[in-house]
């Protein structure tokens, strides 16, 4: 059945409010489309490079509708903003011509960003029928990719839909409203990275991190943590939050991985399997991981566990307790330059 920008302007209209894929099923019951009970969508033939990308960024993109030639696909990110570069390859990867008219909807990790994006897979030519976006500046916020993609799409004969700037794009004034839009966005999104890159500097200055802690370290903030690693998960906060602590468990898989390895006699893989073994669990952006080589070799390399912070290639003393001596890192830089410099067979 066609679906007009209109009507999926009605539809969807609601969703950011309610924030929850419930809500897509229950406005597209209205449709008559069969739910699909939220069955994974098939991954297994898309390229091994897009399969890693999605899945560290993504939960599992599922099926919340399914039609004869219709389908609502939703993905829930693992990551704060919503990412264009994760989404593009779940469009173009889950478009077929069996079923060519798909609505995509992607939620940030918390739920509080959503991009609907509606598109028809056309066999001669794979171009989109109808792009939908939650707000301009979640489509682009650069004045001059916002004018280029909007030039592209009205050359495809593709109709755009924002549903929070209800105007038309083709008339004059909606033209105007749409380049001043776009300089705003381009604007704050500049403006934004500069007092982010200040903030992340002057904490650097202070000797305190930013973003996720390598593994080993925690805020201590024990009565918000349910990693069930920890036996401290749930009980009183050991810190204010605001200086990193030794974590009661990671911190001693460090320290194992550390004197494994500096003993020479080890490679980074043999080291993840000492660990392994040791029933310790490296800690990743997906939950508690086995340990890889990848892993060790980048822990190795931190200087974070010896108090520094670093920012831009400099390093600050750190506020937070050193985990390894200087003397064993660098026997373990030595090893490790070593290592690098050994003839392969």
């Amino acid at each position: 059945m066609p679906i007009t920008p209109e009507t999926i302007r009605r539809h969807l209209a609601e969703l950011p409010q309610r924030r929850s894929p419930d809500a897509a099923l229950e406005l597209f019951d209205a449709l008559g489309y069969q739910y699909a009970d939220e069955l994974p969508v098939p991954t297994r033939n898309w390229p091994a490079g897009i399969q890693r990308l999605v899945s560290h960024n993504a939960d599992p993109p599922i099926y919340l509708v399914k039609h004869r030639d219709f389908r609502v696909i939703y993905t829930h990110l693992t990551t704060a903003p919503l990412s264009r570069t994760v989404e593009r390859p779940i469009v173009e990867h889950t478009l077929h011509k069996l079923h060519p008219f798909a609505l995509f909807v992607f939620a940030n990790r918390d739920l509080t960003l959503w991009d609907f994006v509606n598109v028809k897979y056309v066999a001669e030519d794979g171009l989109l029928d109808i792009l939908v976006v939650h707000k301009l500046d979640r489509f682009s916020r650069s004045l001059r990719d916002t004018l280029n993609l909007m030039s592209d799409l009205c050359s495809w004969g593709v109709s755009f839909v924002s549903i929070q700037e209800q105007f038309d794009f083709t008339t004059p004034a909606g033209r105007l409203q749409m380049q001043i839009l776009g300089a705003v966005a381009e604007w704050f999104s500049s403006n934004l990275g500069q007092e982010i890159a200040k903030g992340i500097h002057q904490r650097a200055l202070e000797g305190l991190p930013w973003g996720r802690l390598p593994t080993g370290y925690c805020w201590g903030r024990c009565s918000e943590c349910n990693d069930i690693a920890c036996s401290d998960a749930g009980g009183e906060d050991r810190s204010d939050g605001e200086v990193p602590i030794l974590h009661p468990v990671d911190s001693k898989a460090i320290r194992l991985a550390f004197e494994t390895y500096s003993k020479g006699d080890q490679t980074c893989e043999g080291v993840a399997a000492v660990l392994n073994s040791a029933g310790s669990r490296s800690l990743t952006r997906n939950g508690r991981k086995p340990w890889t080589r990848n892993a060790v070799d980048k822990a190795l390399r931190k200087r974070f566990y010896l108090g520094y912070v670093e920012h831009k290639g400099t390093l600050y003393n750190g506020k937070h307790e050193a985990l390894i001596d200087e003397e064993t890192f660098d026997r373990c830089e030595r090893i490790r330059r070593q290592h690098c410099k050994a003839p392969r067979t």
